[in-house]
């Protein structure tokens, strides 16, 4: 009778002991709790996040495209702006070859006090009549391009005052009998230079109004 219970114990020790190890090798590899997802979870997330990316930069690119082309349309000229712009680079390339001529007549051994004086005279009036264009077609411009211009339009300032100060200069020497035509001659090219750093300001003004 001992003996048959004892059999019996074993018998029962023996399932418990297979039940464990069956268990066991059902629960082996699998993620616990707080471990990492599959190596597919973690591919998927991947892919959503490309695709989420991919789609925020052709959203960053439709909205550049849009700031350009909206940039285009408010500082493209008008026909009368675009009538100012011409005026002004006209008069001032009109100005700008009269000086070059006075930078010619300094050189002729026979200037004097008088002949300065009249190219004094005539560079006053081209002052005036390039600033009175000037100012014509700044004050066409709208609020935008007002704007968008104003690197531009800081620059011709500087080379406005460059060239009221250059006149002034002339006019001081020419008073105290200082002026001949080597001091001229260097004011005039002086004031030459100015010019066309003035036109190449106006004309790439006029290259973005006319874009498009």
């Amino acid at each position: 009778m001992r003996h048959k219970n004892l059999i019996a114990v074993l018998i029962v020790l023996a399932l418990l002991t297979g039940f464990s190890l069956t268990t066991y090798g059902q629960g082996k590899g699998q993620p616990k709790k707080g471990q990492t997802t599959t190596q597919q979870d973690r591919d998927r997330d991947q892919t959503r996040d490309q695709d989420r990316d991919k789609t925020r930069d052709q959203d960053k690119d439709q909205d550049r495209d849009r700031d350009r082309d909206r940039d285009r349309d408010f500082i493209r000229a008008n026909d009368q702006q675009r009538d100012q712009v011409n005026a002004e680079l006209t008069m001032m390339e009109r100005n700008r070859i009269q000086v070059r001529e006075m930078i010619e007549e300094c050189g002729n051994d026979g200037f004097n006090q008088n002949q300065a004086r009249q190219q004094n005279e005539r560079i006053r009036n081209q002052m005036q009549n390039m600033e009175q264009e000037h100012e014509r077609m700044r004050l066409g411009l709208n609020a935008y391009q007002a704007q968008r211009f104003q690197n531009q339009l800081g620059k011709i300032e500087q080379n406005r005052e460059m060239l009221r100060n250059r006149i002034q200069m002339m006019e001081q020497e020419m008073n105290r009998g200082e002026l001949d035509r080597i001091r001229q001659r260097n004011h005039l090219r002086e004031m030459e230079k100015a010019m066309k750093k003035w036109q190449k300001q106006v004309r790439d003004m006029q290259k973005h109004m006319n874009a498009g």
